[in-house]
């Protein structure tokens, strides 16, 4: 599939400010990072609770990714040491790219769809079909 050029994308969508950090919800924070694709960005959300957060996908491993991810938590007031919980919606690179790290420094459980998980595990030993 080829993807638009960036001339192709409409100019308010190129001028978009990158990243993002906010609270769309009581205890639930947006954080919008970017992916080196035409979309430009992919969004990653925390859900706050008393025993520390939980993630929704990971953004892209990738050193803005990172950066923008580590802002945002700066600005969200949390720390990935709690961390208690990745949950991972499907298994593109922009959704999963930073979970191994995450769940790393977190020690966090690590939730995502079995057909996923496997499909995953396949690329990861390079012995997919």
């Amino acid at each position: 599939m080829q993807q638009p050029s960036p001339e192709r994308i409409p100019q308010a969508r190129q001028q978009e400010p990158l990243p993002e950090a906010r609270e769309v919800a009581a205890g639930i924070w947006k954080f919008t990072v970017p992916i080196p694709f035409p979309l430009r960005t992919v969004n990653m959300y925390a859900l706050v609770d008393n025993d520390g957060w939980a993630i929704v996908d990971t953004g892209m491993g990738m050193h803005d990714a990172r950066a923008a991810l580590k802002a945002g938590l700066h600005k969200a007031g949390l720390r990935i040491d709690r961390l208690h919980t990745i949950v991972l919606s499907h298994d593109h690179p922009d959704h999963i790219g930073l979970s191994g790290e995450m769940h790393e420094k977190s020690g966090a459980t690590v939730y995502m769809h079995p057909i996923d998980a496997n499909t995953m595990q396949m690329l990861w030993q390079n012995i997919y079909p």
